[in-house]
Parts: C-alpha cells; sequence; structure tokens
C-alpha cells in the first residue's frame, strides 16, 4: 500500500489495498463494511471491482469505518465524485480539485516539517497512558497553552505534565511559541490492526471506571446484559454505528472551548 490516500487518484484502488492491508490479506473485511454502511457484500466487490460507485453517504460510512481523518475523507470524496461525474467538464473540475488538495497536503508538510509515520517506540509511549493524548488534546484549547494549566486540568503533577509535554514537541506532534504551546498535528490515526489498539482502548477504560467513581452528574455511564433476536442485534450494532458517525461529523468543526472522551463498548456475548 502507498504512503497515504494522498498518492492515489482511484479510490477503489485505494480501498482496495487498504483492505488487503488487513490481517489474511482482509479476509471478511468486505463483509464487516458492507454490515457498516449497510449494503451486501456482494455490492462492495461490484464496487471495487466493477463500474459501480458508492454514493457520498456511503463513502463517508466507508471512511468512518476505516478512521479516516476529516481530511482523508474530503479526499476521498472528491475522487468518488470524479469517478461519477457525468460530463468530461465536471471530471477535469474534481481532477482540479484533487490536485489543489494534495499540493496544498505537501506544502502544509514541509512547512510544519510532518512526519508522515512515526517509530514504534514512540508510538508505544504515547498509546502506552491515556494521559498522552489528553494532553495532546488540552493544547488545542486556547486556555491550556501551559504545563499548568493541563496539569491543573487533568489533576497531575506539573512535573509528568512537563515529560508528556517534552516528548510530543521531540515527537513533532506539538511545538512551542512565545505564549504557548500549539498543535503541529490535531490527532493520529491508529489503524484497527495496530499493535497499540488495545492499550489504547484499555487505557482510556482504566480513566472511565475511574471517573464512574467520582460519580460526576455531567458524565454518562451505561452497562446492560440482554438477549435479543438476531435481526435485532444487527440493527443495534447499526445504530450504534450511526451515532458514531455522527459524533464524529460534529467534532472537526467544532470549536475548540473543552475536552471529553468518548468511549463506546458493544458486543455480542
Amino acid at each position: 500500500m502507498k504512503e497515504t490516500i494522498y498518492h492515489y487518484r482511484d479510490y477503489k484502488k485505494y480501498l482496495n489495498d487498504l483492505i488487503d492491508s488487513y490481517p489474511n490479506g482482509g479476509r471478511g473485511v468486505k463483509k464487516t463494511l458492507g454490515e457498516a454502511i449497510n449494503c451486501q457484500s456482494a455490492f462492495i466487490t461490484h464496487v471495487l471491482s466493477g463500474s459501480n460507485h458508492f454514493s457520498p453517504e456511503q463513502t463517508v460510512a466507508c471512511s468512518q469505518f476505516f478512521g479516516l481523518t476529516s481530511d482523508e475523507t474530503e479526499f476521498l470524496l472528491l475522487m468518488v465524485n470524479q469517478n461519477r461525474a457525468g460530463t468530461e467538464v465536471l471530471r477535469k473540475f474534481y481532477d482540479k480539485l484533487i490536485k489543489q488538495r494534495v499540493k496544498t497536503n505537501h506544502q502544509l508538510k514541509d512547512r510544519l516539517n510532518i512526519k508522515s509515520e512515526f517509530s514504534n517506540e514512540d508510538l508505544a509511549i504515547y498509546y502506552s497512558s491515556w494521559k498522552y493524548s489528553a494532553v495532546h488534546t488540552l493544547i488545542s484549547i486556547p486556555e491550556f497553552q501551559t504545563s499548568q494549566q493541563v496539569a491543573k486540568r487533568l489533576r497531575l503533577s506539573n512535573k509528568t505534565v512537563n515529560s508528556i509535554l517534552e516528548f510530543l514537541c521531540t515527537m513533532g506532534i506539538l511545538d512551542k511559541k512565545q505564549n504557548g504551546l500549539y498543535q503541529v498535528i490535531n490527532e493520529l490515526h491508529l489503524d484497527l490492526n495496530s499493535p497499540f489498539t488495545i492499550q489504547h482502548h484499555t487505557s482510556w477504560r482504566i480513566q472511565t471506571i475511574e471517573r464512574y467513581n467520582q460519580k460526576k452528574e455531567e458524565s454518562i455511564h451505561y452497562s446492560l446484559a440482554f438477549s435479543c433476536s438476531k435481526k435485532d442485534m444487527l440493527e443495534l450494532k447499526k445504530k450504534i454505528h450511526q451515532c458514531i458517525v455522527d459524533c464524529n461529523a460534529l467534532i472537526p468543526p467544532s470549536p475548540e472551548e473543552t475536552a471529553g472522551a468518548f468511549c463506546v463498548d458493544f458486543f455480542e456475548l
């Protein structure tokens, strides 16, 4: 698979390579993807190996399934719309937008010296505790531009926060400016099959349990063991997935005023 989505011009090639990158050559991924975007796996196959195309709605659902960022989702939509264009004029219009987006992406990476990949050693540290992503997130909020402000909000020692900030700056995620710190990279994409995925989920769920013990009224905690029909089980899964899609669409354009954590667990026993 190529380095990033911006190295592709064919969305079908990109999605096929992405699926093939999963364990066992992506076996079973199309079926799961079909369930996530509410269509048959046969339709997925017809699109990715034939002349059919995803709709914009299905494209966004695909991007959510694969955990793409908002910028990557926009680029995927541009490629899909170019393929769906009914006239040469419209195809050329989308081609121009795609080239502009690729150029902008390269210029941004060069100007900010953004790393396209991080070492496993750095990722192992970053995902070893909820504290790293929490500090990373808080820095995006104007009132949390110093280590003292972050430490007070997270109830951590200044020493701990300063150590985390130094690491994040060394990693290239944050940078220093005259009146504080700022994000160079606002989010890290963790593949579902990454060896750090389990630790990432675990560390945040441990933090969730601690927050539950604090019994804060603004927090939401809900656990339920239940039985239902297989049909309704699938329907519940679709509803929860759509809720995640809706939440992810709301977050990127929202002003940075406060920070939260969103953890969802749903599985068949």
